[in-house]
């Protein structure tokens, strides 16, 4: 597992990752978020679900280190705001 694993990781990561509080957009789509590790590196999973709660395309995870540009770009919260 190299890099695509930060979009392909295991499914059976999502159920705690969906069971966040979600940010919620005006236009309905809902944005989870977990603090975590891929292959010893931390990061935030990042869950996209459309207004039915189906995840979207949107399924990544972001290394720590990316963080605080990706938070900043996609307005969310800072690495101290998302649940561990």
């Amino acid at each position: 597992m190299g890099e695509d694993a930060f979009h392909n990781f295991p499914a059976s990561f999502e159920k705690p990752i969906l069971s966040q509080k979600p940010i919620v957009r005006s236009n309905g789509r809902s944005e989870f978020l977990q603090q975590g590790t891929i292959n010893g590196k931390e990061g935030v999973f990042h869950i996209t679900t459309d207004k039915g709660g189906k995840v979207m395309r949107h399924r990544a995870f972001i290394p720590k280190s990316d963080w605080a540009r990706y938070s900043k770009r996609w307005e969310l919260p800072g690495i101290d705001g998302v649940a561990k």
